[in-house]
């Protein structure tokens, strides 16, 4: 994964602008989906690859014509040369106007072509979804300290769906696009053999005379070389930089709106506890401070959207004048000055490069928006597989550990150190040491933010201590299973968390095997069992946002 300079925020604050390549998005493609893509992109390319195929005909339909109007004013026009030219032009065109529909309406509108582009980013899509949901339930809670949920909740919807238009249709373009303008300047460098090959010579004089115009048209190619050769130096540089200018912005715009997705997802999430204890009034001046919030990473997102849309328009201008001025240099210095009044070249010739070359560059510049999607696709991609990749400091998952089959429960805290991961400067414990006898009963006494809460935190690991040993009947807790050690821990929150679920299926969240009978204790020991027995599907009510 590529990682760009950071990107500086109004507040001082800096994030580093990370970018995937097309292959890290394919990660998880299979056998079936390299095929499809290779179907899917051999399709772009050929309909991209007959648009400059016009230019051909053209050139011949316009010496055809002109040459006629020049025997017709001299009296020696044969009629049915003449005929059977135009003719001949025109069946050529009514052939590559019928490939075109073919090419058109089987690959390019949403048929098989697209088709093939959108299974496999749908496939990838899908495996990506999945992964990152499944790596974010993975972390630790640190981590969750510095990632507020709002914005991973923002980066699975809007941020995997740029990476699907990124993978999707919108590639498709910008590759048909990309194969018109490459071809269209071969087709124009490689006028002089085509054409030899393509007009049938009757006699030595007119052989000597291809002859004469293949030497021409390399002369004219030489002219068209040094001024690809200054265009090239200067799309290299304009790509470096537009590249770089559309990343940042994107990657700004993006931040800003995860943001602000952040914002809105804290606000919402509460407003049911908020109605529940009518404290709305009350709440009314604090809400200010979040629409406050809200409407400037909105700004900042608009911002950056017009930014991008600013940055796109200028180098995207700036390269079709690049591009336009060369060629009415081609057409002043080489063509019109010298080769066509000197009837070297034809002016069909002149007009086939013309538009061999810049229609390839004018489509190239019609699919430049194309570029910023599939830049925002990648960026999507590089925080999402970045998440997907990062292995947690505390993995709740891991089968590493040990676990005794008996707990005696002797826990001791030795000059325990601790801050938290969201607030590094702001040292929670400093050198705690205590011992809880098995069956003693301890109570950790303070004001808010002592760090009662902590000492419980690390005795499940939910943190790891930067300093000093946390042991259980003698062991350091760390030697120990997660998963073991959390069901061997019971803890009674002030705040117990109900996930939207039946009162069965939240009683069974400890303990997957419990029996109906240790479940009825369980409600009886949290004097909950009458109440919900009164319910009218007892303890199969579906539980809602914490709420029956």
């Amino acid at each position: 994964m590529t990682f760009k300079k950071g990107v500086k925020w109004a507040d001082g604050s800096e994030t580093t602008v990370r970018s995937a390549s097309i292959r890290q998005m394919l990660r998880y493609a299979n056998r079936t989906d390299y095929i499809l893509l290779v179907v899917g992109v051999a399709l772009c390319v050929l309909s991209g690859a007959l648009m400059p195929l016009n230019s051909v005909f053209f050139k011949g339909m316009t010496d055809t014509l002109m040459k006629g109007q020049a025997d017709y004013v001299n009296g020696t026009l044969d009629l049915d040369w003449y005929s059977d030219a135009v003719l001949h032009n025109v069946r050529l065109y009514a052939w590559l106007g019928f490939f075109m529909f073919v090419t058109s309406n089987i690959s390019n509108f949403s048929r098989f072509q697209m088709s093939c582009l959108f299974t496999v980013c749908e496939r990838q899509i899908h495996e990506i979804r999945k992964r990152y949901f499944a790596a974010v339930l993975k972390q630790e809670i640190g981590w969750f300290d510095t990632n507020e949920t709002g914005v991973l909740t923002t980066k699975m919807s809007s941020g995997i769906d740029r990476i699907k238009d990124g993978m999707g249709d919108k590639c498709g373009v910008l590759l048909q696009a990309i194969a018109t303008f490459i071809f269209g300047v071969l087709l124009g460098l490689s006028y002089s053999s085509t054409f030899k090959q393509a007009l049938t010579i009757t006699s030595r004089r007119e052989l000597l005379a291809h002859e004469k115009a293949g030497g021409v048209a390399n002369e004219v190619i030489a002219g068209i070389r040094t001024v690809i050769s200054f265009n090239a130096q200067y799309s290299e540089v304009a790509r470096t930089t537009f590249k770089q200018a559309l990343t940042i912005t994107s990657r700004r715009e993006l931040l800003a709106h995860e943001k602000a997705g952040g914002v809105a997802n804290e606000v919402i999430a509460g407003v049911r506890t908020v109605i529940s204890f009518n404290a709305q009034y009350s709440e009314v001046a604090r809400l200010s401070a979040y629409i406050y919030r809200y409407t400037e990473h909105l700004k900042n997102a608009r911002k950056m959207g017009v930014t991008k849309a600013l940055v796109t328009g200028i180098f995207t201008g700036a390269f079709l004048f690049i591009m336009f001025a060369s060629m009415g240099f081609i057409f002043w210095q080489v063509y019109g000055t010298t080769l066509v009044l000197s009837g070297e070249v034809t002016p069909g010739t002149v007009f086939g490069v013309f538009w061999a070359v810049f229609g390839g560059a004018i489509r190239l510049g019609q699919a430049s928006p194309q570029i910023g999607v599939v830049i925002s696709a990648k960026i999507a991609a590089g925080d999402i597989l970045s998440i997907i990749d990062r292995e947690p400091e505390i993995d709740c998952m891991s089968r590493e550990g040990s676990c005794p089959p008996k707990v005696e429960g002797l826990i001791e805290f030795c000059n325990i150190h601790f801050r938290y991961p969201s607030r590094p400067e702001v040292k929670i414990l400093k050198g705690i040491t205590f011992k809880a006898e098995p069956g003693q009963t301890v109570a950790l006494v303070g004001h808010s933010g002592c760090g009662k809460s902590t000492v419980v935190g690390l005795l499940l690991r939910y943190y790891d201590q930067q300093a000093g040993t946390l042991m259980i009947d003698g062991v350091p807790i760390r030697d120990f299973n997660i998963e073991w050690l959390r069901n061997t821990v019971g803890v009674v929150s002030q705040e117990p968390v109900l996930f939207a679920a039946t009162i069965e299926e939240n009683l069974r969240m400890g303990n997957e095997l419990v029996t109906e009978h240790e479940m009825i204790q369980a409600c009886i020991m949290a004097n909950a069992h009458e109440f919900i027995t009164k319910l009218p599907r007892v303890c199969y009510n579906l539980i809602i946002d914490t709420l029956l």
